[in-house]
């Protein structure tokens, strides 16, 4: 579904993307992970139209996608929820979830004026109830805690009717109790919807736990991918990034 190729991003003289090549299959779950400054952001950006690569090639169902609009990229059918969630902050959660609705549909226009549209009420109903906030419908997004924030940020991704979706740090700034209800929730919502999901996460034990392949980033440059078996036993990324004693602590 996504496959880069020989990828290159680089700011001043940092190499922030080194040469990256991987290849992501459709309806897989796939972790990114490696130390601080080792590109994932970076990676995101460009996947998501925000950066434009230097040299090689993004392609995404078969088209290059390469420095196209943030805008073009996401109606191509890709979504981003970011590791600070990116919310209306003024807005209910029904008029954040019908304006990501309309958005979505090229209405931007439609914005401006009262939310009454009948299509995007529905849609709205449902993105709610996918994510678990129905509860909170006439709640304003500054309002609500910073987990529900979360997945308020990732229901709006889903409105965008995605295909491959990209997760920012989802349980950045959780506790260790509601990190595991958020990945929960992300995992149900992958197999529910049947995306292709990415994410980048500092926890491992959510990250052996949950992800189908495993990719280590280090200086910008694959350093390993595998299962969370292999990535495990892996030495390299042991020494880089894991540290020893690691299996110890996740086991």
């Amino acid at each position: 579904m996504l496959k880069l190729t020989n990828v290159k991003k680089s700011f001043g003289g940092v190499l922030a993307t080194n040469d990256l090549s991987i290849d992501f299959t459709p309806g897989s779950l796939s972790a990114i992970i490696g130390p601080n400054g080792a590109g994932k952001t970076t990676l995101f950006n460009l996947i998501a139209g925000r950066l434009r690569p230097d040299s090689g090639s993004i392609v995404f169902n078969n088209e290059e996608i390469s420095g196209l609009p943030a805008t073009e990229i996401v109606h191509k059918g890709i979504a981003r929820a970011f590791q600070v969630a990116s919310l209306f902050p003024s807005f209910s959660v029904q008029d954040s979830f019908e304006a990501a609705v309309l958005a979505r549909h090229r209405k931007m226009n439609d914005i401006v004026r009262p939310f009454s549209q009948a299509e995007s009420r529905d849609r709205a109903h449902h993105l709610m109830q996918m994510v678990g906030l129905e509860s909170r419908a006439r709640t304003l997004a500054k309002h609500l805690p910073h987990g529900e924030q979360k997945l308020l940020d990732i229901g709006l991704a889903l409105a965008l009717e995605p295909r491959l979706l990209l997760l920012d740090e989802p349980t950045a700034g959780m506790g260790p109790e509601e990190r595991f209800q958020m990945i929960e929730r992300v995992h149900e919502l992958w197999e529910r919807e049947q995306l292709t999901l990415i994410f980048i996460e500092h926890d491992m034990d959510i990250v052996f736990a949950h992800a189908q392949v495993i990719r280590v980033l280090y200086y910008g440059a694959l350093l390993a991918e595998g299962t969370p078996a292999e990535i495990r036993n892996n030495q390299a990324v042991i020494d880089a990034y894991l540290g020893a004693g690691f299996e110890e602590e996740v086991a």
